[in-house]
């Protein structure tokens, strides 16, 4: 195994270093330092909590861009119109880029909201 071109680091990140996902003693500040990307996962329900989580970190990232992991499954989004919502509140708040999660659990038809999704929010 060799690698021939650059790769980057994403790093998870959140708001509040002492919630779960992301380890305790990782701050904004120094997951930016080391890192090429951050990545916030957004699995709120409410698009108000995901945008103000979103535009708490966005406001601290620097330079460094920042996606946001979101669920393109139920319970957290039940319709293609809902995952368009989720896209346009992360790229308003700040996010750069967005992840989705989790292919391997998610019914085909939601691979054409992801779709939609990403052509609504060009």
């Amino acid at each position: 195994w060799s690698i021939k071109k650059p790769q980057t680091l994403s790093v998870m990140i959140t708001g509040k270093p002492l919630t779960t996902g992301a380890p305790a003693w990782l701050t904004i500040s120094s997951a930016r330092e080391y890192t090429d990307t951050l990545l916030h996962q957004a699995f709120a329900k409410d698009t108000t909590d995901i945008h103000n989580a979103i535009s708490d970190i966005a406001v601290r990232r620097g330079s460094t861009p920042l996606y946001a992991g979101i669920q393109a499954v139920s319970p957290f989004v039940n319709t293609g119109k809902e995952l368009i919502d989720r896209v346009q509140t992360v790229r308003e708040a700040g996010a750069e880029g967005v992840q989705f999660y989790h292919y391997g659990l998610m019914p085909l038809e939601n691979l054409s909201w992801i779709k939609e999704a990403l052509w609504q929010n060009a």
